[in-house]
């Protein structure tokens, strides 16, 4: 069985090889083939950032609401 850390990486390099060619080398210098790589790294971070950016403000977002529709039931709003 393989590990949840292990899981999570493995993850991350599958969807690098299957949307962004990751498993083919584009370039034959190393340091070119580094910059292809790191290009692709900042792509999947950019690609991953909205919905990293709701999951973490949606509980907070959550609560704020619930707080004021109980602050509008104990004034009697409509």
């Amino acid at each position: 069985m393989i590990s949840s850390s292990r899981y999570v990486v493995e993850r991350t390099f599958g969807f690098i090889k299957r949307w962004f060619s990751g498993g083919t080398a584009h370039y034959v210098d190393l340091s070119k083939m580094h910059m292809q790589h790191t290009l692709e790294a900042i792509a999947y971070n950019l690609y991953r950032s909205p919905g990293i950016i709701v999951s973490d403000f949606l509980p907070i977002a959550l609560k704020l609401q619930k707080r004021e529709s109980l602050i509008c039931l104990q004034k009697a709003c409509s």
